[in-house]
């Protein structure tokens, strides 16, 4: 009968070592889940300013191989007010 009740309580003994490793690893889980989900919002926003800066060279270069006088002046305010409505874009996909 006390071999039984040794082995009894070691099985209890396993069972608490066992439930609170498991509240370990949860805890863990949710901590690199929650560290996952910030780098993944780092990794959006980097692609989205890496997007805006290759829009900006693209038009930058578009507007390098403009000619010179008033119809650059128009063609440049054009591509600042595009620049500025892809800038509201971004913003309004990263909120």
């Amino acid at each position: 009968m006390s071999q039984l009740l040794d082995k009894l309580s070691d099985l209890n003994h396993l069972v608490d070592k066992i439930g609170k490793r498991l509240a370990d690893l949860e805890a863990e889980n949710d901590a690199l889940r929650a560290e996952l989900r910030t780098k993944e919002m780092a990794v959006q926003s980097m692609q989205a300013e890496v997007e805006n800066l290759k829009e900006q060279h693209k038009l930058m270069t578009l507007t390098s191989s403009l000619p010179k006088g008033e119809h650059r002046k128009d063609v440049k305010l054009k591509i600042n007010d595009m620049v500025r409505e892809i800038d509201k874009c971004i913003a309004l996909l990263n909120t």
